[in-house]
């Protein structure tokens, strides 16, 4: 058991609109054995799933194996795959060593695309934690994966081939209904399928500089629209209207900020929102949708976490933030967030110092919310 790990959770910058978060429990998981890192949280229905790296005990900069938690309702783990021990199909002596994304179905089966060395293939996740389906795709030399969605009951995989920009689609049988590459960016980091073509991101580094590329993709790899912006890590998502949610990060002077824009259909901001964490390092900011209102999940200021919602008209309706009691405790704390039915889940990962024995040791722990608005 932990001691002196109290903690206390901070609700900031109240507007009206929506009715603050309270959280509906929060839940610690740390191990004797390894350290933890959150990936990426999704929910469905009466469960929420969980991709977790970890590592020995003591090795945090060292290479990291996954797993996949199930829980119920109240936060309790109730089931567990070892993803690293997945074999690649039709051959056996082969394990799969990385995860590039989270995705869930209609069904609330998890969705996780998984790659190898020189293999990649998706595994859907029956609760708590049973593969019902494996399926390997056919990957061509120089491919490398960023991100894995969601697209009307299939998966959509994205990243890079051969220095461009790369858009596979699968149906929920692995069949592919599109594989394209485009020369405009050489990697995509994040896509979501519209009714009838993607909207992509990317981050284009310009020497000192960066800037977030978006672009509207054809299924052919016809790019239909393109702008960048200044800003450095981007995501994107889709509300129920149909319009694109973009969120990336920026640096000013004196703080680190998310900015988070609607896009019309040639991908022009119809608002733009400005929410400044503080002063901090440059963590990827996570997106989410609900409904037509935009959930965004980032670093705060010194090891801290926030949560805000901004609605479809370019309001912030609220935002959370979550520290430790003592601040000096947490090194870092990034964070990843969903919708959960009416409710939010929020995964963040702290690395903090524990006194243990006679000394203090550095430990890489999990914490996951569960949050109503009231």
């Amino acid at each position: 058991m932990s001691r002196g790990l109290a903690f206390v959770v901070v609700l900031v910058l109240q507007t009206t609109g929506a009715s603050r978060p309270a959280v509906v429990w929060a839940r610690t998981f740390r191990s004797a054995a390894f350290e933890y890192e959150c990936k990426r949280v999704a929910a469905s229905g009466d469960g929420a799933w969980v991709v977790v790296g970890t590592r020995p005990r003591g090795s945090l900069g060292g290479p990291q194996r996954f797993e996949l938690w199930r829980l119920d309702a109240d936060g309790n783990r109730v089931g567990t795959l070892e993803v690293s021990t997945l074999a690649v199909s039709g051959r056996s002596d082969a394990r799969y060593r990385s995860v590039h994304g989270l995705a869930v179905q209609p069904t609330g089966e998890a969705v996780l695309l998984l790659e190898s060395e020189g293999s990649m293939g998706f595994v859907v996740v029956a609760p708590p934690g049973r593969v019902t389906r494996q399926v390997e795709i056919p990957v061509a030399d120089g491919t490398v994966v960023s991100d894995v969605s969601a697209a009307n009951g299939g998966i959509l995989v994205v990243g890079g081939r051969r220095g461009r920009g790369w858009v596979l689609e699968l149906d929920a049988s692995g069949r592919p209904l599109a594989d394209t590459t485009i020369d405009a960016v050489p990697m995509i980091d994040h896509a979501v399928k519209t009714k009838s073509d993607y909207v992509a991101v990317a981050t284009v580094l310009r020497g000192a500089t960066s800037d977030v590329w978006i672009g509207r993709i054809a299924p052919r790899g016809a790019v239909l629209a393109q702008r960048t912006s200044q800003g450095v890590i981007p995501d994107v998502t889709i509300g129920t209207s149909g319009d694109p949610i973009l969120v990336f990060a920026k640096n000013t002077p004196s703080a680190r900020a998310v900015d988070v824009q609607r896009l019309t259909s040639d991908l022009a901001p119809a608002w733009s929102v400005t929410v400044v964490d503080g002063v901090g390092g440059m963590r990827e900011p996570v997106l989410a949708a609900i409904g037509d209102d935009a959930l965004i999940a980032s670093e705060g200021t010194r090891g801290s976490a926030t949560l805000h919602r901004v609605d479809r008209r370019g309001t912030v309706l609220w935002s959370f933030e979550y520290r430790e009691a003592d601040a000096l405790s947490t090194r870092f704390a990034n964070a990843t967030a969903a919708q959960w039915n009416a409710d939010q889940l929020v995964g963040i990962t702290l690395t903090v110092v524990e006194p243990v024995e006679n000394t203090f040791e550095q430990r890489q722990i999990v914490r996951l919310f569960r949050l109503a608005e009231r």
